[in-house]
């Protein structure tokens, strides 16, 4: 473990710094990213001036945009400050143990406690800024600097190597609790229904709507030992359809990753015993709620939020 302090060298001298106008002749109206999502397209902060346009980041921009993550707080906060790279982390001195993953851009404050991957949400904590500010200066640097950053590795959601990445993760989950709602109703209700699937429901599900760029999620708990630890969000966009984005469905872990973490469709009616089949085990929660509605007495059902997950399954003897 080396500490270092950055220099403007290399790669980093070839970037361009955004060229910002003086804020109180800016005119924008920007779309936001949620300091742990893409910009949603409906977030948008007028600026309250006759004849402001629009200027919004589209999702792929905004994608791109995480990839220069590791990037961009070298060029806010300059050359004196000093970093350090610990294991999958870099973490800068002086700011409450912000750090950033050096693989897929994640990063975390640990004395604000904030984070996500959304470079919006980083840029405006590294500025102190508005988030309209902070969207102006991201539209203006990746206009200044066209391909991706270095923050490019696909980091499976089990993953729990990095500390950033584990402190998002349940930040995040927290966050999604609290917000989501009653699925009766929306656009996840309308997905179900597509497939066949009404209510009432065997499992409490919830709805977050605006849970990433144009699309809400289903939510449903992920349990083990008889507890919550984790949620699963399925992804709907705006024409009921599960997102065409990868991926389509996400894992936020509530604690350290625990790989038998299932959802819990239906339990067997006490009292009850089926010879022939006691424990149905399908992957998804769609399949899940689909073999819900031909459910036996003494069946209990178990959905998986990925194949994986089979392997670690304790089955009865």
């Amino acid at each position: 473990m080396t500490g270092r302090r950055r220099q403007r060298s290399g790669s980093l001298a070839a970037l361009v710094r955004p060229r910002m106008s003086n804020t109180s002749g800016r005119c924008h109206e920007t779309a936001l990213s949620d300091p742990l999502a893409a910009p949603s397209v409906a977030d948008k902060v007028p600026c309250g001036r006759k004849g402001c346009g629009v200027n919004r980041i589209p999702l792929e921009e905004a994608r791109r945009a995480q990839t220069w993550n590791l990037v961009i707080p070298s060029i806010i906060l300059g050359p004196n400050v000093p970093y350090r790279d610990e294991g999958h982390d870099r973490r800068w001195s002086g700011l409450g143990g912000f750090s950033v993953d050096l693989r897929d851009g994640a990063w975390w404050c640990f004395g604000a406690e904030i984070g996500g991957h959304g470079t919006v949400g980083m840029t405006r904590f590294l500025l102190s800024s508005s988030r309209e500010d902070a969207a102006a200066w991201v539209s203006a640097f990746l206009a200044a600097n066209p391909g991706t950053g270095p923050c490019t590795a696909d980091v499976p959601e089990e993953d729990d190597a990095g500390e950033t990445r584990a402190q998002i993760s349940a930040y995040r989950a927290r966050e999604i609790i609290a917000a989501a709602g009653s699925i009766d109703g929306t656009d996840g209700e309308r997905y179900l229904r597509s497939r066949g699937l009404a209510p009432p429901y065997p499992i409490k599900l919830k709805w977050l709507p605006d849970a990433r760029a144009g699309e809400g999620a289903i939510v449903v708990e992920l349990t083990a030992s008889n507890r919550p630890v984790a949620i699963l969000c399925t992804y709907v966009d705006a024409t009921c359809r599960k997102s065409a984005h990868s991926p389509n469905r996400r894992r936020f872990n509530l604690e350290p990753y625990r790989p038998n973490a299932v959802m819990l469709i239906a339990e067997r009616e006490p009292g009850t015993v089926d010879i022939g089949a006691d424990v149905i085990i399908v992957e998804g929660l769609e399949n899940g709620l689909s073999v819900a509605q031909v459910k036996q007495p003494g069946w209990q059902i178990i959905a998986l939020p990925g194949i994986g997950a089979l392997q670690h399954m304790e089955v009865e003897s």
